[in-house]
């Protein structure tokens, strides 16, 4: 089912752009460039330089922005982009579920096979028999696996989302818009154009990986102690730690996350943009919840 982009009466004026016109510097220069995308996207379109209204735009909630190989081991993975408002950490976002196309989320932590989607995280766990469990032994990554995975896999099945398979839809659901790489998974799994061309107009986004020097311009490298963490900042990379408490932070080096419950609940992440791999400042550390 391909993604619809609305009929010609769900035009409307052309929105501001957030910081246009007074900006300086870097700020202004992506503002310029947000600006030279659309102008380009509504022109191949044959949109006459008219854009999207707020309602039509509110239609593009979900879709499939990738569906073929994994980069991590060439298996079958399926990437779903939802936009919804249901995070209170992180406000309103689109999510992107990175998620094996023929395996239950659950089904492919005790096996094993989420390797296509997470790599060499060592937050999978192990591979289990045991038909009690669930999910991997010992896993200890935050995501809960029978919550948003399952249940974007169960409508993935179902049909319900349609697909964004081509370079205009992508940046149809990230214009304008705060995006979260791999909500679940690793981003280094998928293809680069997905995510490029997704974050190509968003307004900023959060991303994390694994993988040694994936994309240091897009995401945090996940540090799993103080000693991982320091070789990413001699290669000049930003780093994303879970820590045990308050007194493991490096406080030279890394700040505590603005939107945890240990920092009051500051800021959402939609209004921090700290977790963006080429972001400016410290590297970010949260207690483990």
């Amino acid at each position: 089912m391909p993604l619809s982009l609305g009929n010609s009466k769900a035009w409307a004026t052309k929105p501001r752009l957030k910081g246009a016109g007074k900006a300086q510097g870097a700020g202004f220069e992506r503002a310029q460039e947000r600006r030279k995308i659309k102008n380009n996207l509504y022109k191949t379109l044959n949109f006459n330089k008219l854009y999207l209204s707020t309602k039509e735009r509110e239609k593009m909630k979900s879709a499939i922005i990738y569906n073929g190989q994994s980069l991590l081991d060439n298996k079958p993975i399926v990437v779903i982009a939802t936009y919804s408002n249901r995070n209170t950490k992180t406000g309103k976002v689109v999510q992107t579920y990175i998620l094996r196309e023929d395996i239950n989320p659950l089904e492919a932590s005790k096996t094993g096979e989420d390797y296509s989607i997470c790599g060499d995280c060592p937050m999978r766990g192990e591979v289990t028999t045991d038909p009690e469990r669930k999910q991997a032994k010992g896993r200890k990554c935050y995501v809960n696996l029978g919550q948003g995975p399952t249940i974007v896999y169960k409508s993935f099945i179902k049909g319900v989302y349609p697909k964004a398979d081509f370079q205009w839809s992508r940046i149809l659901l990230g214009l304008d818009r705060f995006v979260r790489i791999g909500t679940y998974g690793d981003p280094a799994a998928v293809p680069n154009h997905v995510w490029e061309q997704l974050l190509s107009s968003a307004t900023t986004w959060t991303a994390y990986t694994h993988q040694s020097n994936w994309r240091p311009d897009i995401a945090m490298q996940s540090a799993d102690n103080h000693e991982q963490a320091i070789a990413q900042w001699k290669q000049g990379n930003r780093t994303f730690r879970v820590i045990a408490d308050l007194g493991d932070i490096d406080k030279k080096n890394e700040a505590l996350c603005p939107a945890s419950k240990e920092a009051g609940r500051r800021v959402q992440c939609t209004a921090c943009k700290l977790c963006k791999g080429s972001s400016k400042g410290k590297s970010i550390a949260i207690v483990k919840h």
